[in-house]
């Protein structure tokens, strides 16, 4: 109370009433006054003013009439706003109708003098009070809107509505689609996408919303074309929710996914629904997207193994079903997995589990060979002596997790995932059947743990610069989400045992380019802004990566999935194994166990 008597003692009202909140207040003593004026014209109760007011607003506000500016009324809101004016005439005239003394004229000016007055009174409120249709533009952010469809339309609505041009100044709307050039969307008129640069240089525009299906071609012509300049890049999503569009940065997955293909769901359903799923490495990028995925298709029971501590305590949050078990383990502890497989009885294991990055395992190859290699086996022997207590004719299914690095590997770490690959097959090959293993193969993924694009993404923060080991340095990506649907299909094939399947990962993008594009998502220049820098290729790595899912490989029905001919190599793999643990005792050479591994890659 004090408060508030210091505020008006000093002039000033504790609190002020918005201009949505006046509007309707307006018009309901204008109309209401209307209706007053008419029925005492007409010698009647003009009592009946107050509730005919009130109703009449109460409609205005249940179509939402008082949720958008004046400048955005579309030819609905207009329509409707005559709709009610007449049915309010026809109950300001109820008794009449009912006695054949119907007046047209009357009714018209009572319609003519409602609809004026309330679009003259809003013209006032909207020039004098509203925030956002100031006509000065200081302070507010010039956007272009790429795109002139519906959702452009319906933006123009929800922007008004959620009060977001009190941020945002639209200097103007560009589409590729001739037809639209030179027509209006709301009061904006439309430009030819040749002309975005000359309308982001006029109006120094700081950023870009998309409301159109953008590919990353297009996405990459248009940052090309803005060269140079420095904008931030927005996406809106096709199907906005009403009065609530999710705008979202431009992601670097933007830029390199391919156009989305439509995969058949029901064999993946089909091989997971309902059935007991266990996925190792489950807290890592790659394991948790399946996680996510396979619990989305309501198997009875998924059991995610990891041995870091807190990546299986956030599993345990984000999985709190009761058919979801996730359990601290360790691969290269072959009586704890055996352990979990004996209680959790899977019919399907994912084998994520690895150590994946290439500078890192050059120099800790004693870690890789643990994990990768002997890892890889105790999981094998784990399954093997579950299988050993099936039933006859039911057998156990493991997908393995396999890299691009396997082909012709040169490093510690494809070397040891190539290892992997031939012991799954040897292992199937010779389990008459109770284990059917398959192993997928694919490239980089973005935003995984250890990738390129959260370091690039930490530098720009710092200002920069950017670390890139070679100019001519490429790799194929994948987004996470993508590549764990392709496997996923490729463990739904009904053929697919004892195989090497490899995922089409597109076309390959250079590292330069691909720090380039962060730098520009991020609103800044490149080599200007934030520098590049080059360091060298690293211990371990290839320039360029090959087109290993077309190497000595063959179609199979899911698209963007191959079937490898000539890798599927026979050995003895206990044989293998009871060597390698040999000279792990006797403490090799690096290159020793190079040229051990590929005797038999």
């Amino acid at each position: 109370m004090w408060h508030a008597a210091r505020h008006i003692e000093n002039g000033r009202m504790p609190f002020r009433l918005k201009p949505n909140a006046l509007t309707i207040l307006g018009d309901f003593i204008l109309l209401a006054g209307c209706y007053a004026l008419f029925l005492h014209w007409q010698g009647r109760h003009w009592q009946w003013a107050l509730p005919l007011g009130v109703t009449h607003v109460a409609m205005l506000a249940a179509f939402r009439l008082y949720r958008a500016n004046l400048k955005y009324l579309n030819l609905f809101s207009l329509q409707t706003l005559f709709v009610i004016s007449v049915v309010g005439v026809l109950a300001a005239q109820t008794d009449r109708l009912l006695n054949g003394n119907f007046s047209a004229a009357d009714a018209g000016i009572l319609l003519f003098a409602q609809n004026t007055l309330t679009l003259v009174h809003r013209l006032f409120w909207y020039f004098r009070l509203n925030p956002e249709s100031r006509l000065k533009k200081q302070g507010l952010t010039p956007i272009i809107i790429y795109g002139a469809g519906t959702v452009a339309h319906h933006l123009l609505q929800d922007l008004s509505t959620e009060d977001l041009l009190g941020k945002y100044n639209i200097t103007a709307i560009v589409d590729n689609n001739q037809e639209k050039v030179g027509s209006h969307v709301g009061p904006y008129r439309v430009f030819a996408g040749n002309e975005l640069r000359r309308q982001v240089e006029k109006y120094q525009v700081q950023e870009i919303w998309f409301t159109m299906p953008a590919t990353p071609d297009f996405l990459k012509s248009v940052m090309d074309s803005l060269q140079g300049i420095s904008v931030a890049y927005k996406v809106i999503p096709r199907k906005l929710a009403q009065f609530a569009p999710d705008i979202r940065n431009l992601r670097i997955e933007d830029l390199v996914q391919r156009p989305e293909i439509r995969l058949n769901p029901q064999p993946v359903a089909a091989v997971l629904t309902g059935k007991r799923v266990l996925v190792t490495g489950a807290a890592g990028s790659i394991g948790r997207e399946l996680s996510r995925q396979i619990a989305a298709l309501s198997p009875a029971r998924l059991t995610l193994v990891d041995q870091w501590e807190h990546g299986v305590y956030q599993l345990e949050q984000e999985f709190p079903q009761e058919n979801v078990f996730c359990a601290i383990a360790d691969v290269r502890n072959e009586r704890r997995l055996r352990d979990i497989i004996t209680a959790e009885k899977p019919q399907i294991i994912f084998h994520a589990a690895a150590y994946k990055h290439v500078p890192l395992m050059e120099t800790n190859h004693l870690q890789a060979i643990d994990t990768n290699v002997l890892g890889t086996w105790h999981l094998l022997g784990a399954a093997r002596k579950y299988a050993e207590t099936l039933p006859a004719g039911e057998a156990i299914r493991i997908v393995n997790i396999s890299t691009d690095k396997a082909v012709a590997p040169e490093n510690i770490m494809g070397i040891t995932k190539r290892m992997a690959e031939l012991l799954m097959y040897n292992a199937a090959r010779v389990s008459e059947g109770r284990i059917k293993t398959v192993s997928v193969r694919f490239g980089n993924v973005l935003g995984s743990s250890g990738s390129v694009v959260p370091l690039f993404w930490e530098q720009i923060k710092q200002g920069g610069p950017l670390t890139v080991t070679h100019p001519d340095m490429e790799r194929f990506f994948m987004t996470i989400p993508e590549a764990v649907r392709l496997v996923l299909q490729a463990a739904a094939l009904a053929d697919a045992s004892e195989d090497i399947l490899a995922l089409d990962m597109g076309k390959p993008v250079r590292i330069v380019e691909l720090a380039e594009r962060l730098i520009l998502l991020a609103g800044k220049k490149p080599h200007s802004d934030i520098q590049i820098v080059f360091t060298g290729i690293r211990p371990g790595e290839k320039l360029k990566e090959e087109l290993f899912w077309e190497k000595d490989s063959v179609k199979t029905p899911v698209p963007f999935i191959f079937r490898s001919t000539t890798d599927l190599k026979q050995m003895d793999a206990a044989e293998f194994i009871g060597l390698l643990k040999a000279a792990l005792a006797e403490d090799r050479s690096r290159s020793w166990y190079k040229d051990f591994f590929l005797k038999y890659a």
